[in-house]
């Protein structure tokens, strides 16, 4: 949801949907999503981004480890 939020944004202030016209723009983007707030630096990697791990045990989501941000772990609710 993040993800095509971000790119909405971008296509909409360069107005073109032209990867050449939105990507600048896209690099830019300072935005507070669902997921948490999304900005980039200036190689146009995003900041603070994360990775969770996730198994399922015995029919449960269970959290492994998160790489790449500080943000603690945070059990899956719901089943598979």
């Amino acid at each position: 949801y993040d993800a095509v939020m971000v790119l909405v944004e971008a296509m909409q202030k360069a107005d073109s949907a032209e990867p050449e016209k939105y990507l600048p723009v896209l690099r830019a983007t300072d935005l507070n999503g669902v997921t948490g707030h999304i900005s980039f630096d200036e190689k146009g990697d995003i900041k603070g981004g994360a990775v969770t791990l996730y198994r399922v045990a015995k029919g449960q989501w269970a959290a492994l480890d998160t790489h790449g941000s500080l943000a603690p772990l945070r059990a899956m609710p719901g089943k598979p």
